[in-house]
């Protein structure tokens, strides 16, 4: 019963971890688009945004594809199969 738990902390703070970069890439992606230095760059441009966010989600999905493809800690160092 304790695996469970541990199970569902990890999997909420791999969540947690995952909404904070979300929110961390549309943060930069706004910048991207309002982007500049003063009034002579400021061409808002949603390609720069886009780019921006597609780097993030395809971070995220890496690495969530890792993480779900990834043995348990038993079947890696059980030796029998």
């Amino acid at each position: 019963m304790s695996n469970t738990n541990s199970w569902n902390s990890q999997r909420t703070i791999l969540l947690v971890i995952t909404l904070a970069l979300l929110a961390w890439g549309i943060y930069h992606a706004a910048g991207a688009y309002f982007g500049g230095f003063g009034n002579e760059n400021l061409q808002h441009d949603f390609r720069r945004s886009l780019v921006v966010l597609g780097f993030m989600v395809l971070f995220l999905g890496g690495w969530w594809w890792l993480m779900l493809s990834a043995k348990t800690k038993d079947s890696r160092t059980d030796r029998r199969q």
